[in-house]
């Protein structure tokens, strides 16, 4: 399929998401002039709409034997929905992702005639991953090379609401040219436009990478996309939603969710209100000045 049927396709599927939301307006999210001052416009999405995350927060030594996950629905909407296969992938996986896809939306690299593409350096995408400059070697680059054959060997099937189905790569394209020291990516187009679209900025790609631990990455990632400033509800709950393991004791479940949240507290991210006001209800507040 060529990249202008694709784009067309896409054209269709907004289209019909144009239609759900003109037959009903309450699912929209609330303009602009609605939003509490200070908020964030990361949250690009109805709440009426699913949304999960096929990167989960492993620990490297988790990630050296990972499930593979087959079904996994991430997103829903009126014209169909977007199912992963593949390897578990990790928050670092999901670092090398947003960060080449921020340089991709600020128009950094070297232009390009493909859509949803980043054609250039390296070192760009390690430094807005938090690598320092000086401390970048040669492990580094294959660590990436990894994390993009993982997602390489990935797939996204698209399931139309009429029964039609189409299966896609997770990553369309992934070449390193070592004459050239060039790195070229190509996003799935449909997993980028329901997806992420709108809602990676080189800021926010940023603010993410001072973060060390993959439970406090998985949780900015559910604060930051969350409607409103405050989330309230049971830590299984929460943990299901940034995929964190729950088939292990309780007070670790805790403990693991807690010391992510230190850890945001401590970015500015969320408030000191942020805390488990009770056993295991958890109170999320994101910093409106964060």
């Amino acid at each position: 399929m060529s990249t202008d049927e694709v784009w067309q396709r896409i054209q269709r599927a907004k289209q019909k998401q144009k239609e759900f939301f003109e037959r009903h307006p309450e699912a929209r999210a609330k303009p602009e002039a609605e939003r509490q001052p200070g908020q964030k416009h990361n949250a690009a999405y109805p709440r009426q709409f699913t949304r999960t995350s096929p990167f989960w927060p492993i620990s490297p030594r988790e990630a050296k034997y990972r499930a593979y996950i087959e079904d996994m629905l991430i997103v829903t909407n009126p014209w169909g929905s977007l199912v992963y296969d593949g390897p578990a992938l990790s928050t670092y996986d999901e670092d090398v992702l947003l960060a080449t896809l921020a340089l991709m939306d600020a128009g950094e690299g070297h232009p390009t005639d493909e859509r949803y593409a980043y054609r250039g350096p390296l070192m760009p995408v390690l430094r807005l991953m938090g690598y320092k400059a000086g401390g970048i070697g040669s492990n580094d680059y294959q660590r990436v090379k990894k994390s993009l054959k993982r997602m390489g060997n990935a797939s996204i099937t698209l399931e139309y609401a009429n029964g039609s189905w189409e299966i896609t790569p997770f990553l369309s394209k992934a070449i390193w040219d070592e004459d050239a020291k060039e790195l070229h990516v190509i996003c799935n187009p449909y997993f980028y436009e329901q997806y992420i679209a709108g809602a990676i900025t080189l800021l926010d790609v940023t603010e993410r990478a001072r973060l060390k631990k993959p439970t406090s990455k998985a949780l900015y990632r559910f604060i930051m996309s969350h409607k409103g400033n405050t989330w309230q509800g049971h830590m299984l709950t929460l943990a299901r939603a940034i995929n964190l393991a729950t088939g292990i004791p309780k007070y670790k479940i805790r403990d693991n969710i807690k010391r992510g949240m230190a850890e945001l507290i401590e970015a500015n991210v969320l408030s000191s209100q942020s805390q488990f006001i009770a056993k295991d209800t958890v109170k999320l507040e994101r910093n409106p000045t964060g």
